[in-house]
């Protein structure tokens, strides 16, 4: 038996069994401090399955980026532990505890505001009314919103919460914050938080332009779940799609930092973070808009999108599932079609020096 990485077990479950219901418990009671046109209790025990809807994925998003601590909270911990002194250990299970609350606040933050900023774009539905009427369609496409944006933050917010990892334990003069990290992180979730919105926002308008004979707003508000299950998975796919290719594109800013590069290399690397973002948004769209056309030509023998538009939600689950199931499959794939148009390694060995 191995007993530092027993105690190291031990340690980490409780932390994160403890804290994971309480940032579940205060998430759920600040939601509905927060939402005072929406009684959220009542509405529970009324059966409002649109307010179970937002509130639970709510919820859940913010637990999703707090998952992304758990690796650098590890670290920590684990720096503590095989060094066996218990004051270090002490203070690497305060420095996680912190880490824990700083990402569960931050988490709260970010989904709040993506909510009311994706909720200022889209004028013509008035969301929060709708899932007062128990309007599950609406509630559902929000769900698939926070779910997008917990995914794609998750990154950032891991890289910005791995710049507070106490090195000191590794290296005596180590600092406490690693100042590249943190600005890595902090211009990744920037440009993360405005991207994801708009690519969303759009990709919900281009989507109802695609679609002339569903006028998907229409259809939401009249509460048709069938359009919301279709609209819904392919937001959510084309995210899935995104996340690799951005994820490989944040490696030039973070370089770039570390090589000193000046405003002109950090300002490349950011351009090609913007331009990567674009690219897999683009792509993504395409190659599922492809794949959802091409399954309809081949199922010949059912017009879906009519049956769709009439609310029949069995045919939009499977082809829910085939939008899902191509976005994994397509996923692995995509950073290195990026990659051969915009060849990001010659980018990051000619990054300019100041």
């Amino acid at each position: 038996m191995e007993f530092y990485s027993l105690l190291q077990g031990v340690i980490e479950v409780s932390i994160s069994l403890v804290t994971g219901l309480l940032i579940f418990f205060t998430s759920f009671k600040v939601f509905t401090i927060l939402t005072r046109d929406i009684d959220e209790v009542e509405q529970l025990k009324k059966n409002n399955i649109a307010v179970a809807l937002l509130v639970s994925s709510f919820v859940f998003g913010i637990m999703l980026m707090v998952k992304s601590s758990i690796a650098p909270a590890v670290e920590a911990l684990s720096l503590a532990i095989h060094k066996g002194a218990g004051g270090s250990i002490l203070n690497s299970v305060l420095r996680v505890l912190i880490i824990y609350v700083v990402a569960a606040v931050f988490a709260f933050i970010v989904i709040w505001i993506s909510l009311k900023v994706f909720m200022i774009l889209t004028k013509d539905i008035d969301e929060m009314e709708e899932i007062g009427k128990n309007n599950y369609s609406i509630a559902l496409v929000l769900t698939s919103l926070i779910a997008s944006i917990a995914l794609i933050m998750s990154k950032p917010l891991e890289t910005i919460l791995q710049s507070a990892v106490p090195m000191k334990f590794a290296a005596a003069n180590a600092p406490l914050i690693e100042k590249n990290l943190l600005m890595a992180g902090a211009i990744q979730m920037l440009i993360s938080f405005f991207g994801v919105i708009f690519i969303l926002f759009i990709s919900l308008k281009t989507f109802d332009l695609l679609t002339r004979n569903i006028d998907e707003t229409a259809e939401l508000k009249s509460n048709n779940f069938a359009v919301s299950v279709l609209l819904s998975a392919f937001l959510f796919s084309m995210m899935l799609i995104m996340q690799g290719p951005i994820g490989s594109a944040n490696g030039t800013l973070l370089l770039s930092l570390q090589q000193k590069a000046g405003i002109a290399g950090i300002s490349i690397a950011i351009g090609k973070i913007l331009l990567y973002f674009i690219m897999a948004a683009v792509f993504s769209f395409i190659v599922l808009w492809i794949a959802m056309k091409a399954f309809m030509m081949l199922t010949s023998t059912i017009d879906e999108m009519t049956e769709i538009k009439n609310n029949k939600t069995a045919v939009s689950i499977v082809i829910a599932v085939l939008l899902i199931s191509t976005a994994l499959l397509v996923a692995s794939g995509l950073p290195s079609l990026l990659e051969g148009i915009v060849p990001l390694n010659r980018i990051l060995t000619n990054i300019p020096k100041p």
